[in-house]
């Protein structure tokens, strides 16, 4: 079935039996942009909320990566340090079981 484009008997009927009255108020656009800011300010989904905090989020990343980094080179250098002196223990003890070597004790 095909539809007239323009019927001009179907507009007065849907105007008559649907009117529709807007009143909008003078701080409509206001509110409108306010309500929009309000939006951006509590986003709705984690990915929102990190488009917005992109920068804090990069620094917060760098400094735990930047840490983490730190942490596991003085822990590694430090099990280097008690590996050495284990083994210089051993070694010495392997030529001569008497003698004493002045090191850290290894636990």
């Amino acid at each position: 079935m095909s539809w007239p484009k323009n019927d001009d008997h179907l507009r007065q009927m849907l105007r008559q039996s649907w009117p529709a009255s807007v009143s909008t108020s003078s701080q409509f656009r206001t509110a409108v942009w306010a309500r929009i800011d309000a939006a951006k300010r509590n986003p709705a989904t984690w990915a929102a909320w990190l488009r917005l905090h992109v920068p804090g989020v990069s620094v917060a990343c760098v400094a735990v990566i930047l840490v983490a980094t730190v942490g596991g080179n003085l822990m590694a250098r430090h099990q280097t340090d008690r590996m050495r002196e284990a083994q210089i223990q051993r070694y010495v003890a392997s030529i001569d079981p008497h003698q004493k070597v002045n090191a850290m004790p290894v636990p």
